[in-house]
């Protein structure tokens, strides 16, 4: 199911790298990047809990906005890499800014990785297009 609302997510992350308000991360949800399908339920359903967040489903994922620099992606239907999610956060470090990518997987590390890159791409189509480049 398409949600028109699924760029919008995208959008909003990719302005936020060209000007960041960048917050706090509280980083890696478990110790190793391998989880279980427990573990990626347990983190979607604590994630959905916290106050102020947006989710939809675009495609075989639920994308939840944490917050103006937080994105979530949890790819819950296509196996290899099912069940799998990605978090992007946008940081600065001096004046770099950056988005940090962490995440954790159930299924295939290689379908994963690969998961990962294109989902990165699709963020970086949406800032060229957001800053008219």
């Amino acid at each position: 199911m398409r949600n028109d609302r699924g760029p919008s997510a995208i959008v909003a992350l990719s302005q936020a790298v060209a000007s960041p308000a960048v917050s706090a991360d509280s980083g890696w949800r478990f110790p190793t990047d391998r989880i279980t399908q427990e573990q990626w339920q347990t983190y979607l359903d604590e994630t959905r809990a916290l106050p102020g967040v947006r989710s939809y489903e675009a495609a075989s994922q639920i994308i939840v906005r944490i917050e103006a620099t937080i994105l979530s992606m949890f790819h819950h239907s296509c196996p290899p890499a099912y069940p799998a999610v990605v978090k992007r956060h946008v940081v600065r470090k001096g004046t770099e800014v950056f988005i940090e990518r962490k995440g954790h997987y159930a299924g295939d590390k290689i379908a994963y990785d690969h998961w990962c890159a294109n989902s990165m791409r699709s963020i970086r189509r949406q800032k060229r297009r957001s800053i008219g480049k």
